[in-house]
């Protein structure tokens, strides 16, 4: 939630940069409704506006300077219509707003439960056609991934556009699949052995390359070492390239296309937990200051928030993590005289 945002009626606030007002809230039913500088009514849930990651103040940052309004008409369009395959990808909807739903959204690839990673992939290929690319449509995966970082800033017609003209796509890099299945095997090969660095992996793929092709090699077989460097990004995760041996071992039981990174979209996807060792002596317990205790700490890998805490006497034991995982199903209800931030 943005710090010293207040839902009620009446408050001024921006989405992406676009002015907002509060023109009823609903508190029982735990909806709001907000009109925008045209006038058109939108209705939400609370939640999902106090959460909205694209939520800012007035005061907070400054307006962005829409630089489209300066691009002729087809130009505009273009813009925004880039914009909202982005939307696409971090939602699942064009709009950008679950309430804004086109038919048919979201579609099962941008579904928003799959990986984000998942959805960056099909995005790419959904737009690597010919027409797109006529239109001007065709991004690549870094392309999108700078234009999703502005989005969430507020100011995605910078990203999306510079100075007057719409940034081009350089294309998506082109990876043949023999040196694509060479580097597989170089990496699965080194599993459970000592660590390397991403530079022998390249010596050896050259290596195998040479002994796969033969007569028939030429430096044309391979692909450039930054394009390597990039499918292998786009493929591993650094862990299981030059992280610690245990840990390559057991990417073994990877499912297929391997481990994705975990990109939470929304508050409770995905909670850390930990425990750690106090250093000082409790009270109130049958020793009184002689026990030392444990702390359990749930944290919101979306919000950084955190949304369970219980303290243990000595060493933290099982039923105190259920104890803490019960918390976090179900959370305390509002009390009388609490203040409203702990809403």
């Amino acid at each position: 939630m943005t710090a010293g945002f207040r839902p009620a009626p009446g408050a001024e606030f921006y989405l992406h940069g676009q002015w907002h007002q509060m023109h009823e809230a609903d508190i029982i039913e735990g909806s709001v409704t907000i009109v925008d500088a045209d006038g058109v009514l939108t209705k939400m849930s609370l939640e999902d506006l106090v959460e909205h990651p694209g939520l800012s103040i007035r005061g907070q940052r400054p307006a962005p300077v829409d630089l489209v309004k300066y691009l002729p008409e087809t130009e505009r369009a273009l813009v925004l219509r880039r914009i909202a395959h982005v939307n696409e990808v971090l939602t699942g909807y064009r709009s950008g707003e679950p309430n804004m739903a086109l038919p048919g959204e979201p579609k099962p690839q941008y579904d928003p439960s799959r990986w984000l990673k998942d959805r960056y992939k099909a995005k790419a290929e959904e737009l690597d056609h010919e027409a797109y690319a006529l239109l001007g449509e065709k991004m690549s995966v870094g392309t999108m991934r700078r234009l999703a970082r502005r989005i969430e800033l507020g100011i995605a017609f910078e990203g999306a556009v510079d100075g007057r003209k719409h940034r081009r796509s350089p294309g998506r890099y082109r990876m043949p699949e023999v040196i694509a299945e060479i580097t597989e095997d170089v990496v699965e090969n080194q599993r459970g052995k000592s660590t390397v660095t991403k530079s022998t992996l390249w010596v050896e793929v050259q290596r195998r390359a040479r002994l796969r092709f033969g007569k028939d090699w030429t430096e044309e077989n391979l692909p450039s070492e930054s394009t390597w460097r990039r499918w292998l990004r786009d493929r591993y995760t650094d862990s299981q390239l030059t992280g610690k041996a245990r840990t390559r071992a057991s990417a073994t039981s990877a499912p297929d296309g391997g481990f994705s990174i975990n990109v939470p979209t929304r508050p409770g996807q995905l909670v850390w937990m930990d425990t750690n060792n106090l250093d000082v002596l409790l009270k109130g317990t049958d020793i009184e200051d002689a026990v030392r205790g444990s702390l359990i700490v749930g944290l919101d890998a979306y919000s950084w928030s955190v949304c369970a805490v219980r303290v243990v006497e000595q060493a933290e034991k099982d039923i105190d993590i259920s104890f803490a995982i019960t918390d976090l199903g179900r959370p305390k209800q509002m009390m009388p005289g609490w203040p409203e931030e702990a809403r």
